[in-house]
């Protein structure tokens, strides 16, 4: 987790378990993404908060982790969560008002 430099096959496996459905492992994936260079972490946050059902604290692990991104990253992030169903996702569809206040407040 906290080395910033990871191989190819260490970043596949990190990729692949974000869709595992353990929230422990889950909530490790949003912490280890987070703190390495060689995944981008927008897709695998989103990943992860579309398919962490009703766990509590993932949404939070989330945001927090995706806020800062959202200064400099905002088109990628809109880009890919575009791709999903708000309806089906209700976890996405409940961040959406805080990443819009977010990219519309510029950082503040």
């Amino acid at each position: 987790g906290d080395a910033k430099e990871i191989d190819d096959a260490v970043a596949a496996r990190l990729k692949e378990l974000a869709k595992d459905k353990s929230p422990i492992v889950q909530r490790q994936i949003v912490i280890a993404v987070c703190k390495q260079k060689s995944i981008d972490p927008i897709p695998v946050l989103l990943e992860v908060l579309t398919t962490c059902g009703d766990d509590p604290l993932i949404p939070h692990l989330v945001w927090q982790n995706l806020h800062p991104l959202l200064e400099t990253r905002s088109a990628e992030f809109l880009k890919l969560a575009k791709q999903y169903n708000l309806k089906e996702h209700p976890n996405l569809a409940a961040m959406m008002p805080r990443v819009t206040e977010r990219i519309l407040g510029g950082g503040k």
